[in-house]
């Protein structure tokens, strides 16, 4: 079983928010994008991460521009920058 994680489960969220929005099956989804059902369905569930490569071909399935789909997957799913620095630095002396 693979571990869920964050942006996959972002990405998951945002991709099956825009197949409902085009009233889209995973089925039209997955033909149109050449990807299999049970892929976009692991992807929605937040078990898949999907590659840039898959977000693009979903983007395409979705007839959306792919860096809007990237940016909306990405915008707000990680922490700021200084509270994951804090988070990962070693502890000073």
């Amino acid at each position: 079983m693979r571990k869920k994680t964050i942006v996959g489960e972002r990405a998951g969220r945002i991709i099956r928010f825009h197949r409902d929005l085009k009233d889209m099956t995973r089925e039209k989804l997955a033909e149109q994008s050449t990807l299999s059902t049970g892929y976009i369905g692991q992807v929605e569930r937040g078990e898949r991460t999907p590659s840039l490569e898959a977000i693009y071909k979903i983007a395409v399935g979705l007839d959306m521009d792919a860096m809007v789909l990237l940016e909306e997957i990405t915008e707000e799913s990680l922490p700021p920058i200084e509270e994951f620095v804090k988070k990962n630095r070693p502890e000073e002396n």
